[in-house]
């Protein structure tokens, strides 16, 4: 306990010293130069709260050298309106430091328009909502009464040449002076997407007019999306929650965990203290609570273990359970399991809803610094406190960064979920913070903590949100508006609660020092039989939920969920990692889990399985979220430094189905053999899809459409977010000699957000690949004639011929002259065959080039002598009028004229590496040589038609015996001496 309050202090005095020091600094700086002046803006008032202090310090910490574009940029910080958040910034801010603003003096006007927004970000075809916009005065100089002008735009810049859609009159402004206004606008009537704007008319002696415009903000129109975020600010206080860290949402009341006062909190759901139903924890350092079977659940750091209590607060040992793991941080409770965020490892250890290890439902979480989990629409949530974002993962425990979203928080600690929106517990600020369930900031959901004020975990269940304070050890309770619920609070056994999620009547804390997931009643009394060690490796909880009978926790070290079944038995097989750095909190809902990241302020999204389902993540508008928790169709997102709840509502999911894997098993089937063809349906939105239908597709290049011919259908049924069905089906491959690419297309649901991925890729399928004649046992060259395949054989010195199909066709062999004993390749010149014999390498044979007529009679008249140097010829091929003879002993190409007459200028050198080239083809301008010597070296090497080397054109072969190599009808053929076959390739090798 005492660790949190100095790390709390010394980071306040820290920051506070180096505000005061850069104040003095621009103060002594600027008496001693009249022209340096610093500008103190009443703008640096970041959270709008009328004072400029440590909280808004935080927030701007937080945007600190960001730019225009880039994700953490804000116009708010941006004080001297640059387009980047540094120094100068800085500086400004550092003067309005611990004020209301002030201001300026003698000098030029510079009007800019900052912090458009409006009240609904989703809107129905001409729903009214509202633009607001802040006119600032930036420069040093009174600025004239002017007009400022509204836009509708297409992107997010606003300028004078988009759509105005109405105008503001705006009085003179001092220097740093602000104007705020305001527009009642009807949305379009046609659905898509939106941006609105601002631009200021520029006046008299204004210092620049290149920035009179505002950024666009999003407006999203569709036809029958939900409302999106309130406009109204309804924050309210949580008495005496001084430290809370965690938050749940059960039995329609908050409860909040007050970690300084090891006590639950209750709250009413409009915010307001339910002392009746608050009550003190039993352990030394609570962190985190949830609700599951009619019990709290709260860990305890310093015991790590889980504490129970009845759904009354009373103690419930019954309930308690070890969690052996040393940093569990957060917990919650989805498919009858219990889930505990380690912060030790960033992993998620899951717990039966007995509290025994369930390590398959475990998952890392691939975040540095996770707080709080919570389990919301088939998904875990995680709050990372590193990077101020919410990680989501599936119910698995795979990522699903698209669900991801940013908290605007100081120190998120825990989250829940309830009535549509996340609510995360601010640390800092002793604040609730909500967002919608697609993680948009919905501010009308904040409630205050107040004496909750080092929240660390949120739950929400029966109505109520309970918000874990690690400093109280206590779970302060909230109704479901928000309001206090004092009577719902309850004190915490555990020394070092972290986390909080409510499954089986009971709340459940997880703390992170004892390891340990502690039972409540769902009062708050103590079941020490709920209680459940963590596992070993679940040493840094920063989560926990309930779901499917399971816990999952979050393990921060780790960035995994680890999986517990509902007695606290490990269950390994569940267990899914995490894709955010700093899980802080978890939630499930609808088959998702909702998991808090810290570090990014984001919700990351993840199915029941734990694959992510990124579509979904959503940021948060806190600077460090911890718990979530979800209830009236809201997330609710804890804010640790603020000690606020912040809820949170998220657009209708919707799918995205695409086909991945496509894999046959059998790559190269002789023509007419059966092979299946298998593939993936995954449906990687955010959204469940529809049963619908697969069709399969036969192509002739690797990109697969529903142009392609059609081969089989399959029936997919419905797919909840991130699932995958796994198809095949069964075909016989062509009956022509052929290279083929098989697919698959799956048919679009209704509302799919892209539906031009529905088509898998290409799997290669050759056919053209056939086996020689079970007498061809000795292929030493292959050539194409006459629409057939000729493989010279040199055991039955015979020519044996092959269909373009690669069939046996008899009829067309021929032998060889009796004399043409060793022969070692054969091509097709001038309607005649030419076959090599190397006699003198062989000790028979008679080192001549054989001709014989295109039926396999001899035609000794055009029989030819290579040269004497050509002593070791191992193939043959005609091209551009010659013939083309490769040597392995000399490594070279001998090139000769169609009457055999040598052209030494013609001959070529061969690579180093080529010194067994026993195969040799002209195609499309290139030699292309093929090497017989080792398994490194078995390659085609391409050479231009000068012989110079071309390496871009080289390609592997698949076979260990190259004896020959043709090309014909666009590819390649390689005959394989070891396999006794011929291999076909793309005309690029493939």
């Amino acid at each position: 306990m005492l660790r949190i309050f100095l790390n709390k202090g010394i980071a306040f005095i820290a920051a506070l010293a180096l505000l005061l020091c850069v104040g003095q600094a621009s103060a002594v700086s600027n008496a001693n130069n009249a022209a340096a002046t610093v500008t103190q803006s009443a703008d640096a008032d970041l959270n709008g709260d009328g004072m400029v202090g440590f909280a808004d310090f935080l927030i701007f910490a937080g945007m600190f050298g960001a730019s225009q574009g880039d994700d953490r940029y804000d116009a708010r910080a941006d004080l001297d309106g640059d387009g980047a958040i540094g120094f100068g910034d800085f500086l400004i801010f550092a003067n309005a430091f611990g004020g209301g603003g002030g201001g300026g003096g003698g000098g030029s006007p510079d009007l800019i328009v900052i912090a458009p927004s409006v009240s609904d970000t989703l809107l129905t075809p001409e729903q009214m909502f509202t633009l607001n916009a802040t006119v600032r005065n930036h420069g040093s100089g009174q600025a004239a009464e002017t007009t400022l002008t509204y836009y509708s735009s297409t992107d997010a810049t606003i300028s004078t040449d988009d759509t105005e859609v109405g105008t503001d009159a705006v009085a003179g402004l001092a220097a740093s002076g602000t104007s705020d206004k305001s527009i009642s606008l009807n949305a379009p009537s046609s659905a898509g997407t939106y941006y609105y704007g601002a631009c200021v008319a520029s006046v008299s002696g204004e210092s620049s007019t290149d920035n009179n415009c505002s950024d666009g903000v999003l407006v999203t129109v569709s036809d029958g999306g939900d409302g999106g975020q309130s406009g109204d600010e309804t924050s309210f206080d949580l008495d005496n929650n001084s430290n809370p860290q965690d938050i749940l949402y059960a039995n329609n009341r908050f409860y909040v965990l007050d970690r300084e006062d090891a006590r639950v909190y209750g709250y009413e759901s409009d915010g307001q203290r339910d002392s009746a139903v608050s009550f003190r924890l039993a352990g030394s350092d609570p962190r985190s609570i949830t609700f599951a079977n009619d019990r709290f659940y709260v860990v305890d750091d310093e015991d790590d273990k889980v504490y129970g209590y009845g759904s009354d607060g009373q103690r419930d040992s019954a309930a308690d359970f070890d969690l052996g793991i040393s940093e569990p941080r957060g917990i919650t409770f989805a498919n009858d399991r219990f889930y505990v965020a380690n912060d030790g490892d960033d992993k998620v250890y899951g717990y039966g809803s007995d509290g025994q290890r369930d390590s398959a439902a475990d998952f890392d979480l691939g975040i540095s610094d996770p707080k709080g989990i919570t389990y919301a629409n088939d998904r875990f949530y995680v709050v990372n406190d590193g990077d101020n974002r919410i990680y989501v993962y599936t119910s698995s425990g795979q990522r699903v960064a698209d669900a991801d979203f940013r908290l605007f928080t100081g120190d998120p600690r825990g989250i829940t979920h309830a009535n549509d929106r996340f609510y995360v517990v601010d640390f800092w600020n002793d604040k609730v913070y909500g967002h919608g369930s697609d993680g948009r900031r919905d501010t009308g959901a904040d409630f205050d903590l107040h004496s909750n004020n080092s929240p660390q975990a949120i739950t929400y269940v029966n109505n109520r949100f309970y918000v874990l304070d690690v400093d109280d050890g206590k779970v302060y309770g909230y109704g479901s508006d928000g309001q206090r619920d004092a009577d719902a609070d309850f004190d915490l056994a555990n020394s070092d609660p972290f986390s909080i999620t409510y499954a089986n009547d009971r709340f459940y804390v997880l703390d992170p020092s004892d390891v340990k997931v502690y039972g409540y009643t769902s009062s708050g009394q103590r079941v020490e039989d709920a209680d459940f060690d963590l596992a070993g490796n679940n040493d840094d909880p920063s989560g926990i939920t309930f779901a499917n009978d399971r816990f999952y926790v979050i393990d921060a070290l780790d960035e995994k969920v680890y999986v517990y079944t509902s007695a606290g038995q490990r269950d390994a097989t569940a267990d899914f990692d995490l894709a955010n750095s700093s899980p802080s909190g978890i939630a499930y809902i609808d088959n998702l889990f909702y998991v808090v990241d810290a570090a990014d302020e984001k919700v990351y999204v993840y199915t029941s399985a734990g694959q992510r389902v990124g579509a979904a993540d959503f940021d948060l508008a806190i600077s460090d979220p911890r718990g979530i928790a979800f209830a009236n169709n809201q997330f609710y997102v804890l804010e640790v430094e603020g000690a606020k709840v912040y809820w949170y509502t998220i657009a209708d999911p919707i799918p995205d189905l695409i086909v991945v894997s496509p894999s046959a098993s059998n790559n190269s089937p002789n023509a007419d053999e059966s092979f299946s063809l298998s593939v993936a349906v995954r449906n990687q939105g955010a959204g469940s899809s529809a049963a619908t239908s697969l069709r399969y597709y036969l192509s002739t290049d690797d990109t697969i459409t529903t142009s392609d011919t059609g081969v089989g259908t399959g029936a997919i049924g419905g797919l909840n977010a991130g699932d995958t069905s796994n198809q095949s089906i069964d075909l016989n491959a062509p009956s022509s000699v052929g290279i083929y690419y098989y697919g698959a297309c799956v048919q679009s649901v209704s509302g799919e957000s892209n539906t031009d991925n529905n088509c898998s890729n290409g799997v290669r399928v050759s056919t053209a690949n056939f086996a020689l004649d079970s007498e061809n046992t000795d292929p030493e060259g292959i050539v194409y004639a006459n629409n057939r395949f000729y493989v010279v054989d040199a055991r039955d010195l015979k020519v044996y011929a092959y269909t373009g199909s690669g069939q046996r066709d008899a009829a067309a062999d021929f032998a060889l002259d009796s004399n043409n004993t060793a022969p070692e390749g054969i091509t097709y010149a001038d309607n005649r065959f030419y076959v090599i014999d190397r006699g003198a390498v062989s000790d028979r044979g008679d080192e001549k080039v054989y001709a014989y007529t295109s039926s396999g009679q001899r035609d000794a008249a055009a029989d030819f002598n290579p040269d004497s140097d050509n002593s070791a010829p191992a193939s043959i091929t005609y091209a551009n009028d010659r013939f083309y003879m490769a040597d392995f002993s000399n490594v070279k190409v001998y090139a000769y004229t169609s009457s055999g007459q040598r052209i030494a200028d013609a001959d070529f050198d061969l690579a180093e590496d080529n010194i067994d080239p026993f195969g040799i083809a002209y195609a499309n301008d290139r030699f292309y040589v093929a090497n017989n010597s080792d398994s490194e070296t078995n390659k085609v090497y391409a050479y231009t038609s000068a012989g110079q080397r071309d390496p871009d054109a080289d390609f592997d072969l698949t076979s260990s015996d190259p004896f020959g190599i043709i090309y014909a009808s666009d590819r390649f053929y390689v005959v394989d001496g070891g396999d006794n076959a011929v291999y076909a390739y793309t005309s690029s090798g493939q």
